[in-house]
């Protein structure tokens, strides 16, 4: 069904000009574009940027045949850390607002250097969603687990409330060997 629009009567308009009299014009604001790195794939930007490639980064860290935990800690003290949000995080990413495709890549990359670089303790913010049911909340504890970062993920866990809740997690990196 169709809503009908009714006009404005003389009076409305009359109304509306004088609720906006004092009213100026925002200055036009410029284009947003989309950085270059964004739309990069994570292979292309690793080789641009001289950091480590993945298979470089896999060959340095001890791969062990157990999956990544997912809403597990890897043992008590880490567990009794995670509850209660004492964990120190050693890199963030926050993905509001991404595409899939650009939140899938951002991950890749951030994890991947995260690991080059020794950090352990990461913190990935995907945001809520709407209703709990957000997409990149929903697909990030996969991505991790089951693609190419597996070997350099030990657990996947929600976050604490005071460093996002149901809209972020704690995804701790295995150690380098060697």
């Amino acid at each position: 069904m169709t809503r009908r629009r009714r006009s404005l009567t003389g009076e409305d308009v009359e109304l509306w000009r004088y609720a906006t009299r004092d009213v100026k014009p925002l200055d036009k604001l410029p284009n947003i574009v989309p950085e270059a790195d964004v739309l990069m794939t994570p292979k292309r930007a690793a080789r641009q940027s001289g950091l480590p490639t993945l298979p470089q980064v896999l060959a340095a860290v001890h791969v062990r045949a157990a999956p990544p935990l997912v809403g597990a800690a890897p043992n008590r003290q880490w567990e009794r850390s995670l509850k209660r949000g004492e964990m120190e995080i050693d890199a963030r990413l926050d993905l509001h607002g991404q595409t899939e495709l650009q939140a899938h890549s951002r991950l890749m990359r951030f994890v991947i250097n995260a690991a080059a670089m020794d950090a352990r303790r990461l913190l990935v913010i995907t945001g809520k969603g709407r209703e709990g049911q957000g997409l990149l909340k929903t697909r990030l504890p996969g991505w991790l687990t089951e693609g190419e970062l597996r070997p350099l993920v030990m657990a996947v866990h929600p976050a604490h409330i005071k460093d996002g809740g149901d809209g972020a997690f704690y995804v701790i990196l295995r150690r380098r060997r060697g």
